[in-house]
């Protein structure tokens, strides 16, 4: 049995109508799931994940984060490490929650078009981190926010006041992402928990995400970095935002299939090794 545990979490919870363009994150890890299906079907790869189907929840954001906590805290409990699709990305602050309480010592490798640190009253998909700080489930010093191109004022002031490793999408032409997973390593130990916002790649090839915006990276760059933080070992990650109503011919589920099926076949071999 895989140590890798594939879990869906079909949620919208704290997504917010206002600055969205849909809300159909719920629909994500079925999308991804089919996609996944396609792929794979008839060939002879490795699958090396079990998939524990869907998480359960109602739809306020507490209840999300609530059961998303206690399903991640099982899953590490019993030894596993859990591969959460979505799904919205407010998810991960349960995630977090989890990781903090079971290995308090973790980096986090945020890969998003999006800082998600403004300072809202209440928490959703685009404050989680603020409140991931404000809740010290996080270390801002052993934060590395990569592929940023839709900041707000507010959330520079967050990262500007404790001095948040940030990369702009525009800074991967000056670095190769093979250079930026070096200073990685220096500047990060591990392990990490990876996080992966699939609007992080230019929606010229992903546009089923919530927020597409322009001047992304490529998803070569984002698996490459992806896989070698995995490579390095990595307490759990996610794969979110979603969105197969904004989808073009099913391109973004078929890359976030591939990102899924690469990264746990990494984590997995990785395990064997040690």
């Amino acid at each position: 049995m895989s140590i890798v545990k594939v879990l869906g979490i079909p949620s919208s919870a704290g997504c917010r109508s206002e600055t969205s363009t849909a809300v159909d994150q719920h629909n994500g890890p079925s999308s991804i799931r089919a996609a996944f299906n396609s792929l794979t079907r008839n060939f002879k790869v490795p699958i090396n994940f079990e998939d524990l189907g869907d998480l359960r929840t109602g739809g306020s954001v507490a209840e999300l984060l609530s059961d998303t906590e206690a399903r991640v805290s099982s899953i590490l409990t019993e030894g596993g490490i859990p591969c959460l699709l979505g799904g919205v990305h407010t998810l991960t602050l349960g995630a977090l929650r989890a990781v903090a309480k079971s290995n308090p010592d973790f980096s986090l490798i945020y890969i998003d078009a999006h800082a998600d640190l403004m300072p809202h009253a209440q928490i959703n998909y685009g404050s989680l981190l603020f409140y991931a700080l404000k809740e010290e489930v996080l270390d801002p010093a052993r934060t590395a926010l990569l592929g940023l191109r839709q900041v707000e004022d507010p959330e520079y002031d967050v990262i500007n006041e404790h001095k948040i490793f940030h990369m702009h999408a525009l800074e991967f032409e000056r670095y190769s992402a093979k250079q930026i997973v070096k200073q990685i390593k220096e500047e990060f130990r591990g392990p990490y928990y990876l996080s992966i916002d699939l609007d992080a790649i230019d929606p010229a090839h992903a546009p089923g995400v919530t927020l597409p915006y322009p001047g992304g990276l490529t998803s070569r760059e984002v698996l490459y970095i992806a896989n070698e933080i995995c490579k390095l070992g990595v307490v759990g990650l996610d794969i979110v935002e979603h969105a197969p109503i904004n989808d073009r011919g099913e391109e973004t589920a078929r890359l976030a299939a591939n990102f899924l099926h690469t990264l746990t076949n990494t984590i997995s071999e990785r395990t064997r090794r040690h």
